[in-house]
């Protein structure tokens, strides 16, 4: 028995220990829990507070220091709130605090706050009770610099009235529908643009075509955007225009999809197209009809652009452009030196015109060109354009009368030898007649001539 209880007394002092030690080590991980946590509050970017009832700091964390300049000391148990602010939002921290207090109050709060220096800047405050057995003995809360914030809001804000006076003074038509075609924005260009006179009218019409919903919506969602659909739209009165459209899919995170686009009146556009391909088929048919081809020089690149005219009259092969020397391969080699010299010549005066052959598979062909020189804004030469006019044809006449002419003036050569051979013979035999003093035959010779 003796032993059990010497047994059981040496028992008790080693359970003892063992607690001891459970309760020192949950102390050590306490005190390492708050090191840890201190460290945390004072390093959030955050100033952590507490007051007590009366609005009276009894605690702060150490970026109190780096966002007003107040050290930890020279608050606690110091200062009071309304030290924190600016005279004008005194006010409001009041009604506030007394909120807070009646716990009838949820949500942060914007407030002018001032650094120890007197420097102003805007702080987000929330806060909460602070109770102990049921009872509210203070305030918890923190506050935060929202300086950057408000730059970036006001950056945003004064973005925003931007693009709303854009929407609103620019001269194209800007619109958001839905991807039904129902107009949920529409800018005074495009109400304008449709001949409506106000949005709550314009809003009742459809913006997709008709009969092109389907292949609209499949290409939005594919690709996310159109751009530059050229499409005609009908007017209220129902005048039919031409219309430039670009749309973008705009998704929201709702799961909401919008179609923003902007839309742009080319009717002038395409009346002056279609008058400019007017114009250039005449302009084409004249030159067939004239044998007339155009070009233009690149003097910089040594790029030649010509007309489809000039294309069939230098046999030349179907391409956008050629270059100087695939047009002058085709002249006339004992042409090459005089268009050559022509060439320097025009570079000098600015203006271009020769007349030579063309040599293009043993047939040949006369041309006459002439050109402009096109300067730049340091007064170098830097286009030529100019026309080509085929003259094989005038050249075979002129050739027609210059033989004509020589075999007139050969012709006429003979005839006055001719009749001056005759005179002669006459007054051989009137001189002969007289000598055998008969009558002359031909006794008034010059005066037959002058008859």
């Amino acid at each position: 028995m003796k032993n059990n209880t010497n047994n059981q007394e040496a028992a008790e002092p080693e359970g003892q220990i063992k607690e001891n030690n459970e309760s020192k080590t949950k102390n050590n991980i306490l005190q390492e829990e708050n090191i840890w946590l201190r460290t945390l509050i004072n390093h959030i970017p955050q100033v952590v507070y507490e007051t007590d009832i009366n609005g009276i700091f009894t605690y702060v964390n150490d970026t109190v220091f780096s966002m007003t300049g107040y050290t930890v000391e020279e608050v606690i148990n110091k200062m009071h709130a309304l030290d924190f602010v600016c005279p004008e939002t005194y006010d409001l921290l009041k009604k506030n605090i007394g909120k807070v207090l009646q716990e009838n109050f949820e949500g942060a709060t914007e407030y002018c706050a001032k650094k120890k220096n007197g420097d102003k800047f805007p702080v987000l405050v929330k806060s909460s009770t602070i109770k102990r057995d049921g009872k509210v003995i203070g305030i918890r809360g923190s506050f935060t610099d929202i300086t950057n914030l408000k730059a970036i809001q006001n950056q945003l804000e004064k973005t925003k009235e931007r693009y709303r006076n854009i929407f609103r003074h620019t001269t194209v038509g800007m619109y958001r529908i839905t991807p039904e075609g129902q107009i949920l924005m529409a800018n005074p260009a495009l109400i304008k643009m449709l001949g409506y006179d106000s949005f709550e009218e314009i809003k009742k019409i459809n913006l997709i075509p008709k009969g092109k919903k389907q292949i609209f919506n499949q290409q939005l969602r594919d690709k996310g955007f159109i751009y530059s659909l050229e499409s005609q739209w009908e007017r209220k009165d129902g005048e039919k225009i031409w219309v430039r459209e670009s749309t973008i899919l705009v998704s929201e995170g709702s799961g909401k999809v919008y179609y923003d686009g902007t839309v742009e009146n080319i009717t002038n556009y395409k009346k002056a197209e279609e008058s400019l391909k007017s114009e250039q088929t005449i302009l084409r048919k004249s030159q067939e009809l004239a044998s007339i081809g155009s070009w233009m020089i690149n003097l910089k690149t040594g790029a030649v652009k010509v007309s489809q005219e000039l294309n069939k009259l230098y046999e030349l092969p179907e391409k956008d452009e050629y270059t100087l020397s695939e047009l002058t391969s085709r002249i006339h080699p004992e042409d090459q030196e005089e268009r050559e010299k022509k060439w320097h010549e025009a570079l000098k005066k600015g203006s271009y015109d020769s007349v030579y052959r063309l040599l293009i598979n043993g047939q040949t062909k006369w041309i006459r060109t002439n050109g402009e020189i096109v300067y730049d804004s340091k007064n170098q030469p830097e286009l030529i354009y100019g026309a080509v006019q085929d003259i094989t044809k005038q050249k075979e006449t002129e050739q027609k009368l210059t033989d004509y002419a020589k075999e007139t003036a050969l012709f006429n050569e003979a005839m006055v030898g001719r009749e001056l051979r005759i005179i002669e013979l006459k007054e051989e035999v009137n001189a002969l007649a007289k000598k055998l003093h008969i009558p002359q035959p031909y006794p008034n010779i010059w005066d037959e001539k002058e008859d």
